[in-house]
């Protein structure tokens, strides 16, 4: 499968100290309303199609470090980090199915898969009896997870309109998310779930709320992006070095019943 090629283009607002102190969501707030009704509907979801992005800065890899660097020894100084840019940008497709708790994804390389509360990474095509379940994405590894944003909106205490945008030719509306992990962990979850198979809440806690940048089409979340910064500081956008981790969701309902979750996926072998 190709990666998505539509560019972080969105500048996302931060929040303001006061609205990170918001506590529980007002049920009569239109935006919270409807973007908690979105996530409902995604997480019980029985499939969709599904593209993941993750994207490192660290020092000496970004445009403003290279300009920076006008002489060939602050290059070699400052872009050392730049040798390791294809592990630092990975965009992978495939399949999730929300209501199950599960999903594969690839690339041309390298595959992932978790299922059964599991993860798995490897070359593609692997059995997965052949390899270790790494950590499956939760305290510090919440970049880890393609479902993890999905999980914690679930604990969605407010949310605020940011404007519209186009996600895979669906004009949805873009919202800045705030969200409580430990109500996420213990509120209700009779909607849908019984337990979330990782750990939401973080240790060390965040210094504040985490907060996310969602998109909606009215019906479901169509794309949620979060970036993590040191001291698991999660707000919406990446401003400086840290990591940037994006989730986009269509064609829900597509059919998945050919899907082999015994190994990890090779979708350079076409399906049915």
């Amino acid at each position: 499968m190709a990666a998505s090629s539509e560019p972080y283009s969105v500048a996302a607002r931060r929040l303001t100290p006061a609205e990170r102190d918001t506590g529980e969501p007002d049920a009569a707030e239109p935006d919270a309303a409807a973007v908690t009704a979105c996530v409902n509907r995604t997480l019980a979801a029985p499939s969709a199609r599904v593209a993941s992005r993750f994207d490192l800065e660290l020092p000496g890899t970004t445009e403003a470090d290279r300009r920076r660097a006008r002489r060939r020894l602050q290059l070699i100084r400052l872009g050392l980090g730049s040798l390791f840019n294809v592990f630092q940008h990975i965009a992978r497709e495939g399949f999730a199915e929300p209501a199950a708790q599960r999903y594969m994804i690839a690339n041309r390389h390298v595959g992932e898969v978790f299922v059964g509360g599991q993860l798995f990474r490897g070359r593609v095509g692997r059995p997965l009896r052949t390899l270790t379940p790494e950590r499956p994405g939760g305290g510090e590894d919440v970049d880890h997870n393609l479902l993890w944003p999905l999980w914690a909106l679930s604990g969605l205490t407010a949310a605020s309109f940011d404007g519209t945008d186009t996600v895979r030719d669906s004009l949805c509306r873009r919202f800045i998310v705030q969200a409580d992990l430990a109500r996420a962990t213990t509120g209700d979850k009779s909607a849908h779930r019984d337990e979330w198979p990782v750990s939401l809440v973080e240790d060390p806690p965040p210094p504040h709320p985490p907060a996310f940048t969602v998109w909606t089409d009215g019906q479901h979340v169509r794309r949620v992006r979060f970036a993590k910064r040191a001291g698991n500081d999660i707000g919406p956008d990446l401003n400086g070095y840290g990591s940037l981790t994006q989730l986009e969701l269509w064609d829900f309902g597509v059919p998945v019943a050919y899907l082999d979750w015994s190994r990890l996926p090779d979708f350079s072998v076409a399906g049915p």
